[in-house]
């Protein structure tokens, strides 16, 4: 897993799940690798639990090194695109979680994050929401997008009282 921080939050929360859980389940062995120099609280706490993190900067010398020699075989990037050529040259995968809409960034935005995203393989999207703006946003073939929604399970939620997005003053269009 690659991230530009690891720190407190929802993305950071996510990888933290993501590898804890892999790492419980023992058919993968995760790693989290950090392509800035900044630490973060869930680095220390993933490595205080046994959870391998590296702190890459944006040496590409350094990620090819550890992509080879800790036998990389799947990439699973989460905002942080560094370094996709790389795996793309040592034939890993690369599987992208849009973890929003990205309905924030400018143009430029936009056609430099396009060229990185020509290298995934495949993109999670976190609702059907984010991954049908996404696709619009970023010209990307839905079937390359596989929508998993947040992780929740509503199957656990017991309640008489149902609410519809109109309740909230929101309409099908509107996010949220």
């Amino acid at each position: 897993m690659q991230v530009e921080w690891f720190d407190k939050g929802g993305v950071g929360e996510v990888i933290f799940s993501l590898a804890k859980n892999i790492e419980h389940e023992g058919t993968l062995r995760p790693v989290v690798f950090v392509v800035s120099d900044r630490k973060g609280y869930l680095e220390k706490v993933a490595r205080r639990q046994g959870l391998r993190v590296v702190v890459l900067g944006k040496n590409v010398l350094t990620l090819r090194w550890f992509i080879r020699i800790l036998r990389i075989r799947l990439a699973n990037l989460h905002y942080a695109t560094f370094g996709a050529d790389e795996y793309v040259k040592a034939k890993v995968p690369i599987v992208y979680t849009i973890h929003n809409t990205y309905i924030w960034a400018d143009p430029s935005f936009v056609d430099r994050w396009s060229e990185e995203f020509s290298h995934v393989s495949k993109f999670i999207a976190v609702s059907s929401n984010v991954s049908a703006f996404f696709s619009r946003r970023f010209k990307i073939d839905p079937s390359r997008i596989i929508t998993i929604a947040n992780g929740l399970n509503v199957d656990s939620i017991t309640s008489d009282k149902v609410f519809h997005r109109r309740s909230f003053d929101l309409d099908d269009s509107r996010f949220g």
